[in-house]
């Protein structure tokens, strides 16, 4: 693994969302790993790391996949330090309950204040489990919107909303690109 030079800046992007819901799948499949059907649990935070370039300038970036596992919570204050950017993960066949799997997140992002700096993608994942799906339009639009009230942000800031499918990749690389454009942006800004 290449180590980035000292002049390089580092942009870091945390992976969220409970447990199960495809948080490591969608990492490795836009890493270029694939799909993998066993589940193996996260135990703390897997990390990954890659170059990219924009406008012909290389940059790095370390993707933290953090332990959607509750029991994990209190060890989750260090993984947000200097966080760039934040996919929320939600399995699209879950009932979308906000207290159970958004709640808790926004919440993790406001007490460990990086609500304020980081840019924000809410991922709706698995739409290839499509008659096991209980997420649509309708309670995509309410977790938005309940984010977007809880976050301390004016209403210009953007949040990307992507359905991806870990398995088949379909919107995988769209929605990296989107928050890692953002990322970029905001730390040029």
């Amino acid at each position: 693994m290449d180590i980035p030079s000292e002049d390089r800046y580092i942009f870091k992007l945390v992976l969220t969302g409970n447990e199960k819901v495809g948080k490591t799948t969608l990492r490795k499949r836009f890493m270029g790993v694939g799909f993998a059907k066993d589940y193996k649990k996260t135990i703390g935070v897997d990390l990954s790391y890659m170059k990219f370039k924009r406008d012909n300038e290389e940059h790095d970036l370390v993707i933290w996949d953090i332990a959607g596992d509750a029991s994990f919570k209190k060890n989750r204050a260090m993984y947000y330090k200097g966080t760039n950017g934040v996919m929320l993960v939600i399995d699209v066949t879950s009932n979308g309950d906000l207290d159970t799997f958004v709640k808790p997140w926004v919440d993790d992002y406001i007490q460990q204040e990086i609500a304020n700096t980081m840019q924000l993608a809410i991922i709706f994942n698995k739409i290839d489990l499509k008659d096991a799906r209980q997420i649509f339009t309708a309670e995509k639009k309410a977790i938005i919107d309940y984010i977007r009230e809880r976050l301390p942000r004016d209403e210009s800031f953007e949040i990307g909303s992507f359905e991806t499918s870990a398995l088949t990749g379909e919107g995988v690389r769209d929605a990296f690109e989107w928050l890692i454009e953002k990322m970029v942006q905001n730390h040029d800004a």
